[in-house]
């Protein structure tokens, strides 16, 4: 009987422990893990426990080494080839429920893991993955990190965010069940993990996810591990290059250059850092265009990334999600997301005066005003283009797109609430 089952039974979390089938893994993926540990282990066939250590130290944190080596070598300092096998098959190719399993017999006591434990698993899973991208990727790598150091505070902030959707027992522990549906929801973990365990039995499945862009652009309120999650948040518009469209660290303080640095650029992620230390921001779908009404879809979102991270998704209840307006008459002067007119989910004032959150925002879920204060005052403002830029075009800073049917809207401008009535009345309010 092998060492390592699908699932360990002689940890109790299983009855049987079936032999690992050779068709667990492709020939290819069987001779990229022999491969792996063929040269330490002097051709034998049984692999030592200081064989996987060697080449596992390379790659895992101190504590995960021990995590997982303890696991394998259970009962003997040998394992087989497919014991390996079975490990990188349940834990990245087999069931949810074969992970989960494993997971729960690494951390947890009596069928429970405590959340301090999953959150200290969780953290060295992400020291581990920066320290993946420094290896592979080293050019997006250090164009994120400052003086090659990774935030340990920011490690955590991010490892608070993947433990949100997790429902404790009563007992305020992590149970079998929820841990599985844990699994499944957390993709960006999900991913990491799945790249780890790449690394650890010498599988090339080609670019590492999540993926982790390169920034052209000079020093960044952004940076590893955060800038991580948003890459992951806007992978089906990102690109390879991040591009810094406007600094306010660097490029002057006028409205006119923000607005010609960012018009027609495609989607973009909007960053504030704030007087009291918060960061946070709006993800654009579409290129900012000067226009009188609201547009942009569905893939848009609001975030926070200091002093915790909260994501805000579009709640679908109307279509209120870019507005960037610079002209003559009644209708607010500045660049926005969410809400409504004079009542925005996030807006910045076109003199770079103070920008203002709303209590409410219907336009995302869950949402919670972005700062402590309602009017905040900036420290810097960064846009980045993540994805293709749209076609050029002439005198593109002076096309203003109007929407006639936004005029029903001036008899009641600074009132939310009656907005909120003349939407529901008509759909003239669908900006689109």
């Amino acid at each position: 009987m092998s060492n390592v089952a699908i699932i360990d039974a002689r940890m109790g979390v299983c009855k049987s422990k079936p032999k690992p089938r050779k068709s667990l893994l492709s020939e290819t993926q069987r001779e990229s893990l022999s491969t792996m540990f063929r040269p330490v282990n002097a051709g034998k066939p049984a692999i030592t426990k200081h064989t996987v250590i060697v080449k596992w130290r390379e790659i895992l944190t101190e504590y995960l080494l021990n995590l997982f080596t303890e696991y394998l070598f259970k009962t003997d300092d040998i394992v087989e080839l497919e014991d390996l096998e079975a490990f990188y098959y349940n834990m990245v190719e087999g069931p949810t429920e074969n992970r989960a399993l494993i997971i729960m017999s690494m951390l947890g006591t009596d069928r429970n893991i405590h959340p301090q434990t999953l959150r200290k698993y969780i953290v060295n899973l992400l020291q581990t993955y920066m320290n993946i991208l420094k290896k592979s990727n080293i050019e997006a790598y250090t164009s994120w990190t400052q003086g090659d150091v990774v935030c340990d505070k920011d490690l955590n902030t991010l490892a608070d965010y993947c433990m949100k959707e997790i429902i404790y027992s009563e007992s305020g522990n992590l149970e079998i069940n929820e841990l599985e549906k844990w699994l499944v929801v957390c993709s960006f973990l999900r991913e990491a993990f799945e790249s780890i365990m790449h690394q650890l039995c010498n599988m090339d499945v080609g670019e590492l996810k999540p993926t982790l862009p390169v920034a052209d652009g000079k020093t960044s309120t952004l940076r590893l591990p955060l800038v991580l999650l948003l890459s992951h948040l806007t992978r089906l518009y990102t690109k390879r290059v991040w591009r810094l469209l406007y600094d306010s660290w660097t490029d002057p303080h006028s409205w006119v250059i923000l607005q010609m640095s960012i018009l027609n650029q495609g989607p973009n992620l909007v960053i504030i850092e704030e007087s009291g230390g918060f960061v946070f921001g709006g993800f654009a779908s579409q290129s900012w265009k000067i226009n009188t009404g609201f547009y942009g879809d569905n893939g848009c979102f609001l975030f926070r990334l200091r002093p915790d991270m909260f994501v805000c998704t579009s709640s679908s209840v109307n279509k209120h999600y870019q507005y960037l307006f610079d002209g003559k008459g009644m209708f607010p002067k500045g660049l926005a997301f969410g809400g409504f007119l004079n009542y925005f989910g996030l807006f910045l004032n076109p003199d770079f005066g103070p920008g203002q959150v709303s209590d409410t925002c219907d336009t995302f879920s869950d949402y919670e005003p972005l700062s402590e204060e309602k009017n905040f005052y900036f420290t810097r403002i960064e846009v980045w283009g993540i994805g293709e830029p749209g076609p050029k075009r002439s005198n593109e800073s002076n096309k203003i797109s109007f929407d006639p049917y936004v005029a029903d809207a001036k008899r009641s401008m600074t009132a939310p609430e009656d907005l909120t009535q003349s939407f529901q009345e008509s759909d003239r309010w669908n900006f689109v």
